[in-house]
């Protein structure tokens, strides 16, 4: 489509144009109190391997790390020396024998070339790996004694018509660990391969229940995978978690399909699929579903993990999308979206995954750090590895079921000149994912201030550490594809993480406030006794509410000597998978104290079954801060009489100069600060990445008039009209709103967009309301309504027309009505090639 601008005061032009958005500094989300990231004891990493090929996943968690029950740990990778065709290609291994690592391998172990390996205990001693290759079957590699002698290579059958299967992710389990369970996909169209069933790409199960000797299910299509639910999947954005006795979890999502959880609990036999996110485009297809808007979806990067009562935990990052053409064979990704978001089996399906919405649920639980607290990230620029600027996540998860989780995050102070860097970054929830510790930087030493830190793999190890590999450069970005960096080594990189490093803790004002109570896992359950302390010079208990309707009016909750005590019985027993009991209602003042079961005291925190003989159970607890805060929030709007709500425009919070929070508008154009501690002098600085428009040759008109005193601009309509930033309004200002108009300009010195910068002060316990007006440059009569101008009186055309092909034609266009007009901007659409670039105005 060619757009023609007119300008009915000093210009006329014809022109088309294209837009394009890229962003380099966006704000960020509101971060709590307590939640930016702290600086642990330095955490030690050893480089156990090497490798120039350094793709390690395109998007999903692959299982590269486990350690087996005498402590000994083994780790696996994508390694190639042989840029650039990798002719050398295979499975890096190494072992750790409980002491020390072997020496870095220089081969790999398979005889043909291979990738994407997922490694796994088999048998009572040995091991197994199953890596893919560009042709043909999967290669699975096995021997009976780990570390000891040569492996066995097999390859494994192919479905009927299909010529490779990629991407595999294999986990073990039963007595002897000769249960073998592994998702693959058949090749899709782009990688060689053909439409399987009806999928381009179909995702596959196979299980081997002796070994990997016979495959008792082969290549199986699970229900709820097949295609009448999609068009097919897209290579490697999908997770296997470790299995919890015979259970198992398997999770899917990408950019352009829903984000689902395949489960058994029958060791494979049957499965069941919850989808944890609709796609807002089902079935899309690039040639033939355009997509306008921007809809929040995964990036693709997703783990899972199962709990020690085979509750699936899920963590995945955020992107945005669009397909504005259905002819170029490519759809568009938002480079600078950042978050990641968490979701377990307890809560509800998501229904949106705009990051304003997650912040509020609490979801959100990564993201990129303001380092130098200006509200903006200052990137030099990013990496291109398709995803998140916070994504790569992997989840692991403790004996007392506390979640682990570990991301690579873009770190604002690092780069190189070019590009920044990435970190990992861990966080901790001992509340089931209710609440989430601070943010920890895991190569906060100084001997990663140049190192690209990707594609963690974690998994927490029967020694009570969290095991971690991740793949360490010297360059952000990779050689294989995105950037397409010069070929150079990669350290594979091991570190034992102790728990101490994760805390985890609850922030609160002063005042009342709740506490769930919760049990995991206590089956067949007759009665239980419960004593919760708490510190009274902190905390004063109020009573409670909700109860558990499953205790049918039986629960009783009383306090006595700072402690609160909960019992039940009943004849009919019951089971706890994962239950909130109670709430527990506290007052609480400025100080910290720890929440948490009183152990100490014999039989006092039990459970029993009918005959009254003790069961196992365990409890959550935590830390408690409370401290002098209050709230602010407002709407932002742009400063017409319709008063439009701006979405996503970033709100920074700032005490006398120095940011001290952040976040964004939702779709209602609301923001919202709480939980700001004492007394403080507060301004607002907003800025967006909305699209400009608005200004035209009416508005030249306003700031001319306004420069010989035939009228007076004040407040935000004056500062719209600055669009030089030269502080005055003259005729240089109306020549720019001109130029740009016709698209002699396509930016101003000034900026796009200009905000109100209310200040205020806030008193403890205080809750303000300070909205924001917006306009963008150059707007000065506040017309734009995001994409319409108001135009009274209006014009039009006097009569349809049929013209000849290369014959001039007249196209009269007058006004609807009387009008005294002293400007005229309009603009003319006309199809590409419909037209000559001649056009005479009479």
């Amino acid at each position: 489509m060619k757009s023609l601008f007119f300008s009915g005061w000093m210009v006329y032009s014809i022109f088309s144009t294209a837009q394009t958005m890229a962003p380099q500094q966006l704000p960020l989300p509101a971060m709590a109190p307590g939640h930016y990231v702290q600086s642990p004891a330095t955490v030690s990493f050893t480089s156990i391997g090497s490798t120039r090929f350094d793709l390690q996943t395109n998007q999903g968690t692959v299982n590269r790390i486990l350690q087996f029950d005498d402590g000994t740990v083994e780790a696996t990778w994508t390694m190639g020396f042989l840029e650039t065709a990798f002719d050398d290609r295979g499975t890096g291994y190494n072992y750790h024998n409980g002491t020390n690592w072997a020496p870095a391998p220089t081969a790999r172990i398979e005889t043909v070339r291979t990738g994407w390996p997922s490694i796994f205990a088999l048998g009572s001693n040995g091991e197994g790996v199953i890596a893919h290759q560009a042709t043909g079957g999967l290669i699975f590699s096995h021997r009976s004694d780990k570390t000891t002698g040569a492996w066995t290579q097999n390859t494994l059958s192919l479905p009927v018509g299909v010529t490779s299967m990629l991407w595999p992710r294999v986990v073990s389990n039963g007595a002897d660990n000769n249960c073998i369970h592994v998702f693959s996909e058949t090749a899709p169209v782009a990688n060689s391969g053909a439409i399987y069933q009806g999928l381009d790409g179909a995702l596959v199960y196979s299980r081997s229940q002796d070994g990997g000797t016979t495959w008792d299910i082969q290549n199986l299509i699970l229900p709820g995978m097949t295609s009448t639910e999609y068009r097919g999947f897209a290579g490697d954005s999908y997770a296997l978690a470790k299995p919890a006795g015979n259970t198992l979890a398997f999770v899917y999502g990408d950019e352009w399909a829903d984000i689902f959880l395949m489960k058994s609990y029958d060791n494979g036999t049957t499965w069941s699929k919850t989808t944890i996110f609709q796609h807002p485009y089902p079935l899309f297809q690039e040639t033939t579903t355009l997509v306008t808007d921007t809809p929040w979806v995964c990036d693709g990067n997703i783990a899972v993990a199962l709990d020690n009562y085979g509750v699936a935990h899920v963590c995945f990052g955020l992107m945005r999308v669009q397909n504005l053409s259905l002819t170029d064979a490519s759809t568009s990704f938002f480079s600078y979206t950042d978050g990641l978001v968490y979701w377990n089996e307890s809560m509800s399906s998501f229904t949106s995954l705009d990051k304003t919405v997650l912040a509020g649920t609490g979801n959100l639980i990564g993201w990129c750090e303001d380092i130098n607290n200006n509200g903006l990230l200052d990137f030099t620029a990013v990496p291109i590895y398709y995803n998140s600027l916070s994504s790569m996540p992997t989840i692991a998860i403790g004996t007392n079921n506390d979640i682990y989780v570990v991301f690579a995050s873009q770190r604002e102070n690092l780069n190189n000149g070019i590009q920044n860097y990435h970190q990992l970054i861990g966080r901790k929830s001992s509340t089931y994912g209710l609440t989430w510790g601070d943010m920890v930087d895991l190569n906060e030493s100084i001997i990663y201030n140049y190192s690209e830190c990707v594609f963690p793999v974690m998994t927490f190890g029967n020694d009570n550490f969290l095991h971690l590999i991740f793949q360490k450069d010297d360059e952000p970005g990779m050689a294989v594809r995105g950037d397409s960096d010069p070929y150079a080594d990669n350290d594979i990189m091991y570190g034992k993480i102790p728990l101490s490093t994760f805390n985890a803790g609850v922030t609160v004002c002063p005042g009342n406030f709740n506490v769930p109570v919760i049990v995991q896992t206590a089956l067949d359950i007759s009665s239980f006794s419960i004593s919760f302390s708490y510190d009274p010079a902190v905390l004063t208990y109020q009573g409670y509410t909700a109860p558990d309707p499953v205790f049918g009016g039986n629960l009783l909750v009383f306090p006595e000597n700072n402690t609160v005590n909960l019992s039940w019985s009943g004849l009919t027993p019951i089971s706890l998978v994962y239950d909130t009991l109670v709430y527990l209602d506290f007052m609480s003042v400025i100080g910290w104290c720890n929440l948490q079961w009183n152990n100490s005291i014999p039989g006092v925190c039990h459970f029993t079954d009918i005959n009254s003989l003790p069961l196992p159970a365990s409890y959550v607890h935590g830390s408690v801060v409370s401290f002098a805060c209050s709230d602010v929030q407002g709407l932002v709007s742009y400063n017409n009489q319709e008063a439009r709500p701006l979405p996503e425009v970033g709100v920074t919070l700032s005490d006398n100069g120095q940011p001290v929070g952040q976040t964004y508008t939702n779709t209602d154009g609301a923001y919202f600060f709480h939980q700001l501690a004492g007394t403080a002098n507060y301004t607002l600085l907003s800025q967006t990445n909305l699209p400009y428009s608005g200004a035209n040759a009416g508005d030249a008109l306003m700031v001319m008039k306004h420069f010989v005193g035939m009228t007076t601009l004040t407040g935000l309509p004056a500062k719209a009209g600055d669009v030089d930033g030269s502080n005055t309004l003259n005729t240089v200002d109306a020549l720019l709103i001109l130029k740009r108009f016709v698209g002699l300009e396509n930016s101003y010195p000034a900026g796009d967009w200009v905000f109100e910068t209310p200040g205020f002060s806030v008193s403890p316990g205080s809750s303000i309301t300070q909205n924001i007006k917006a306009l963008c440059y150059g707007d000065v009569d506040g017309s734009y309504y995001f994409g319409a101008k108001e135009s009274l009186p209006q014009l039009r055309m006097t009569q349809d027309q049929w013209v000849h092909p290369d014959q001039p034609f007249d196209l009269p266009v007058s006004f609807a009505q009387t009008a005294t007009i002293s400007s005229l901007s309009w603009v003319l659409s006309i199809p590409e090639g419909m037209m000559e670039n001649g056009l005479t105005i009479l």
